[in-house]
């Protein structure tokens, strides 16, 4: 069970992956990329199931996920807003100010502070996802601790301590 509980995760970054990588790519590049991804978490999958060692999988998921990260990371800041100086090139240049319109200055103004909003909610996201992620790791290496305070404590306060329960509550939302 424990299996089929971790695998989820990696089917999971593997379709990100994918989302991230062939939007507005050939269909050649598309079948490729998910190919290589299907046969990749084939592999991982096979390996985990031989293997039987925790370290494998969270070292995938964590390979996998920061390729997901920085290629979302790079999207935003080389294709958004490349695009956004190339759409207001005019609004750039000190000298050609007058030029630009005073819709277009506020259409500048909203589409950077949208930009500067989809920053904040990464770094936001990264840092619940990583506050989770860490828990997850303490619940691993101190799980018999933690089930003997979750027991002394009992319930209702004993879900507290439950780490791998809240890493999913934090990683699925």
């Amino acid at each position: 069970m424990q299996l089929v509980d971790e695998l989820s995760m990696i089917y999971t970054v593997c379709f990100m992956c994918y989302a991230t990588f062939s939007f507005e790519r050939p269909k050649i590049f598309r079948q490729i990329l998910g190919t290589s991804l299907l046969f990749l978490s084939l592999s991982i999958t096979l390996s985990y199931y031989y293997l039987q060692i925790p370290a494998f999988h969270q070292v995938a998921f964590g390979v996998l996920l920061t390729i997901v990260v920085f290629r979302s990371l790079y999207v935003m800041e080389f294709r958004i807003r490349k695009s956004l100086h190339e759409r207001y090139a005019l609004a750039f240049k000190k000298e050609s100010m007058s030029l630009v319109s005073s819709d277009q200055l506020r259409d500048l103004r909203k589409d950077m502070n949208l930009l500067n909003k989809m920053w904040l909610m990464v770094g936001f996201g990264l840092s619940i996802f990583l506050g989770g992620f860490a828990l997850w790791n303490l619940d691993n290496r101190y799980c018999s601790t933690l089930r003997y305070w979750r027991h002394r404590i009992g319930l209702p306060w004993g879900i507290l301590l439950e780490g791998h329960g809240w890493w999913y509550v934090i990683y699925d939302h």
